[in-house]
């Protein structure tokens, strides 16, 4: 008796509070935010586990602690908003039908946390819990799409991070299905289509299937054209679009794919872009008509939009290394023309803080793209590149200088016999002759033997109203 009546007084204290946080945000929930949290939180400790509107607390004080995320950046308002949307979800029973909604919620969460840190546990935890809403979705339930579109979101985004292929195959199926699940006419159907375009792309890059790059193409450019001019996520869809331009153009070397990469970026890429992987895209593909064309409009454009791309970058974004090693590529491309050496010594700097925040298999590349930047400033010491006017035959000045330093003597009665055994071991550590060439070699119609530009930026999109604060 006495134990249920403490229970009804803790349920009818926690609902005062609850009601008095509604009034506080209805009357300025900016102001009044801190004490909306703190009377929440107090509600959501003072109601007895397994009460009926535990999880309906617990999902206002999740939706509140976001929203004051979202206002002052703070890391300990989405830590306290994923730990109040588990609660909610386990305390929601497998078969109730709002537990897939919360389970969604929860997945949304882990992915803005795993954005801003990188920690491989929260992407496989928003795998999970998307996963697991896809699975209890019927086939016919029109929310099906966007699910399946979020699933392929969470998949996308551990590839950006960690390159691992095998999450590539579940991606691509999961954003085809979510695409082939609207209707033409649905503007959320270009955000899918970009996604799996960004899929094809990144699995072509590991396979090489012509088919994958091909189809990428295509479904970027849908996607563009479904899309109106200033829709916030052009430039994204674009980006992507660019993208699968330059491997086309890598794979069968058509230079109409290498200026309509440049045409379609430059187009949406004004002085007032802020997005990154826009600017990289345009900046790579720039970089590679001038391993093409030898044009130096070309490289310093280039230069000045991967410039801004690194400038523009949020902080602590995974694609920061990549960014700065494609900035440190194109400084070594005009340095190999102007033999300017503060832009080697630039690359140098580059290239080490791109290492340095590297993680995945992709620190692999940066780290060879550093070794070639030192090789090349190591090899021109404070003198003209030897690839500049007036550059000598490699050694001569130095023979003639040690034939002018040496006096005549006395010549050798019997001069030392050079055996057979002497000569293979001479030939076995020669030199070859072909490390006496100048560093870049420049073989490939695009600069294939070239240090080579990391990976282009993967960009997959997320619905825009994802993990907001929605009407209680």
């Amino acid at each position: 008796m006495i134990s249920s009546v403490r229970r009804r007084a803790r349920s009818f204290v926690a609902e005062v509070r609850v009601q008095t946080a509604v009034r506080l945000l209805r009357r300025d929930g900016q102001v009044h935010l801190d004490q909306t949290v703190d009377l929440l939180t107090a509600a959501v400790n003072a109601t007895p586990a397994g009460h009926p509107r535990e999880t309906v607390y617990l999902t206002f004080l999740q939706r509140i602690l976001l929203s004051r995320h979202r206002r002052r950046g703070d890391s300990g308002d989405l830590d306290g908003a994923i730990g109040a949307a588990a609660r909610a979800a386990a305390a929601t029973a497998p078969g109730d039908a709002a537990r897939h909604a919360r389970v969604a919620e929860l997945g949304d969460l882990l992915m803005i946390r795993f954005e801003l840190a990188g920690d491989m546990s929260d992407v496989d935890r928003a795998i999970g819990a998307w996963s697991e809403v896809v699975d209890a979705t019927a086939p016919d339930d029109p929310d099906r799409a966007r699910r399946l579109g979020e699933l392929a979101f969470a998949l996308l985004g551990r590839y950006r991070w960690f390159r691992d292929p095998d999450t590539l195959d579940p991606a691509i199926a999961a954003a085809d299905a979510a695409a082939r699940g609207m209707s033409p006419d649905d503007p959320r159907r270009a955000m899918h289509l970009s996604n799996l375009g960004v899929g094809l792309e990144a699995r072509f890059e590991h396979r090489g299937d012509l088919p994958d790059v091909e189809r990428a193409v295509a479904v970027c450019r849908e996607a563009v054209d479904a899309t109106t001019v200033d829709h916030p996520n052009r430039p994204i869809y674009v980006s992507a679009l660019g993208g699968a331009l330059l491997r086309r153009f890598e794979r069968l070397g058509d230079l109409g794919d290498l200026n309509e990469a440049v045409r379609v970026c430059a187009a949406v890429a004004d002085p007032a872009t802020t997005n990154a992987g826009l600017l990289t895209t345009l900046g790579v593909a720039l970089l590679r008509r001038h391993y093409r064309l030898g044009e130096p409009a070309d490289i310093e454009r280039s230069i000045e939009v991967l410039t801004r791309a690194v400038q523009v970058l949020r902080p602590g974004d995974p694609r920061g290394s990549v960014f700065r090693s494609n900035l440190a590529t194109a400084l070594l491309a005009r340095f190999d023309r102007t033999n300017d050496r503060q832009d080697v010594d630039r690359a140098v700097e580059l290239g080490a803080e791109a290492v340095d925040t590297a993680v995945g298999p992709g620190r692999a590349l940066q780290l060879s793209n550093l070794g070639n930047a030192y090789r090349i400033r190591f090899r021109t010491p404070g003198r003209q590149c030897r690839r500049g006017p007036g550059r000598r035959r490699r050694g001569g000045s130095r023979r003639r200088q040690r034939a002018e330093s040496l006096q005549p003597g006395p010549v050798p009665v019997e001069p030392r016999r050079r055996t057979a055994e002497a000569l293979r071991r001479q030939r076995r550590h020669r030199r070859p002759r072909s490390g006496r060439r100048r560093v870049w070699r420049g073989g490939g119609a695009d600069g294939s033997d070239r240090v080579r530009p990391c990976h282009l930026p993967v960009e997959p999109v997320q619905r825009a109203d994802a993990a907001v604060l929605p009407r209680r």
